[in-house]
């Protein structure tokens, strides 16, 4: 190569290969950025879903211990009913009714006058 076409070659070539590198930065660098654009909106958007999930979380777990309370509420009354009815049929069974002891049928005439009457 002769000494005019280089140094013509070196003049012409060294800026516009500095052209060229600088636009392929500038267009990674868009690129780049675009993907982080694009990241960050993602990013928000799960940091959104998580908030909500976490929101539900806490709804759901508020509204199972409001269902416990209630249910044990219950559970309480009912025992408390089962209680009360055997406790009533035990004092039922265990006292006898005074109009079933009729030792005669001339004294229960007696006796059911006696009842209507209000002796």
């Amino acid at each position: 190569m002769e000494e005019g076409t280089l140094a013509i070659l070196l003049v012409f070539g060294i800026p516009l290969l500095w052209i060229w590198t600088n636009h392929r930065r500038k267009i990674l660098e868009l690129k780049l950025n675009a993907g982080n654009r694009g990241d960050e909106t993602l990013r928000l958007t799960v940091e959104q879903l998580r908030n909500e999930v976490r929101t539900l979380r806490d709804t759901s777990t508020q509204y199972d211990v409001s269902f416990d309370t209630a249910l044990q509420r219950l559970e309480r009354r009912v025992n408390s009913l089962e209680n009360h009815a055997i406790t009533t049929s035990r004092d039922t069974t265990a006292r006898p009714d005074r109009f079933d002891t009729v030792s005669s049928p001339a004294s229960s005439s007696v006796e059911t006058a006696e009842f209507r009457s209000g002796r």
